[in-house]
């Protein structure tokens, strides 16, 4: 049975602009242009974030307040407030526009869909560290999972296994490789990811202190932004810049939006991340023809498997520089260049956007079914 006029309310709680909400935005504008009629309620209300940028491109979007809950009793206190308020006006959503689907972007998002909601429900999992007890909750409540890897899908429950769908996150990987490199940055060895602790900013800096040891005339980028209220691991960052004494060879640029230039222009691009659940800056490094150089685990290891323009290494300091001297003159060898483009192919918000839109029919056509 044909399904047409899907419609699906997306729902996404992060106050800040991250990976996950780069990435609703891709998937939001490639299934309107599939003829899915969507909605967005996000939380993101920075410069430039899900809000502004849903409402430059006349995408029907309410913004909500949610916060980042810690765990804390702090944090559970406003994660019951949120989820009230967000599930109050759900309802009044439902009511009024009947979609078909919602659409949590994130596990965190699908902990606002109140149980009593009387619609499907998508979440969307980009996160490998969300508790095993959460992900049982909201599997109680899910019709389908999106998993963006398969180390994130390992993470679900056997019991909800049928309903995990692996859905590779989709970047217009056509557009990023038109970018033109910022030659201000020409040669450095790159770590592009927000300044929060797991991101390996530490280990990067390790790392590259021994690179200097036999590249003395190597430079290194650190591109990412401060999330709002927490400064904290910039300020580690400098610190540690200090103690290896790399504060006149590392530049930071925390006000970047779009660091395909900076990537473009890349010696190689490292990922020292060990549990990424995805990847996002990989497959932009890949699509842009640079090397890239990631530690074992998560998304990287799945991009990188098997890929010529890539290096898999153990998450140490010394492991990690012996994968970036080992790629240095990688990205003047137009083999490497060409195998980098030819797998960042792979993640094209074309194939992202068929997977989710067969997902859906799926759902809307076993709604229908009597």
């Amino acid at each position: 049975m044909a399904v047409t006029g899907i419609r699906v309310l997306y729902l996404d709680c992060a106050p800040f602009s991250g990976g996950a909400q780069r990435s609703l935005l891709t998937m939001v504008r490639a299934l309107r242009e599939d003829g899915v009629e969507v909605q967005v309620l996000a939380a993101d209300l920075t410069p430039d974030g899900v809000v502004e940028q849903c409402l430059r491109a006349e995408i029907p979007v309410t913004a909500i307040r949610s916060r980042h809950w810690s765990r804390t009793p702090l944090g559970l206190w406003q994660f019951l407030v949120d989820r009230q308020r967000v599930g109050r006006l759900l309802r009044e959503r439902i009511a009024s526009w009947r979609p078909h689907l919602i659409h949590a972007n994130t596990v965190r998002a699908a902990l606002l869909v109140p149980r009593q909601v009387d619609c499907p429900l998508v979440v969307h999992d980009r996160d490998l560290r969300a508790p095993w007890m959460v992900r049982r909750s909201v599997a109680a409540r899910a019709q389908a999972i999106l998993a963006i890897g398969g180390a994130v899908a390992e993470r679900w429950p056997a019991c909800c296994a049928q309903r995990v769908q692996l859905v590779p996150n989709g970047l217009e990987v056509e557009s990023i490789a038109r970018a033109l490199p910022d030659s201000a940055y020409a040669g450095q060895v790159a770590l592009v990811g927000d300044f929060v602790p797991w991101k390996g900013h530490e280990l990067f800096l390790r790392a590259f202190a021994r690179v200097r040891e036999q590249r003395p005339a190597a430079r290194a980028l650190l591109v990412g932004r401060v999330r709002e209220g927490d400064s904290a691991c910039l300020a580690d960052v400098r610190r540690l810049l200090a103690e290896l004494r790399l504060a006149d060879h590392v530049t930071i640029l925390d006000s970047v939006t779009c660091a395909w230039p900076q990537i473009a222009a890349c010696r190689v691009l490292v990922s020292a991340a060990g549990d990424e659940p995805f990847g996002r800056t990989v497959v932009e490094a890949l699509a842009l023809g640079r090397p890239v150089v990631a530690v074992r685990g998560g998304g990287p290891e799945e991009i990188l498997a098997g890929c010529p323009a890539g290096r898999l290494v153990e998450g140490a300091p010394d492991a990690l520089a012996e994968g970036i001297l080992a790629a240095w003159d990688w990205g003047d060898d137009p083999a490497i260049s060409a195998a980098a483009r030819e797998r960042a192919a792979c993640f094209s918000v074309r194939r992202m956007g068929e997977r989710i839109h067969a997902v859906y029919r799926s759902l809307v056509t076993a709604g229908r079914e009597p």
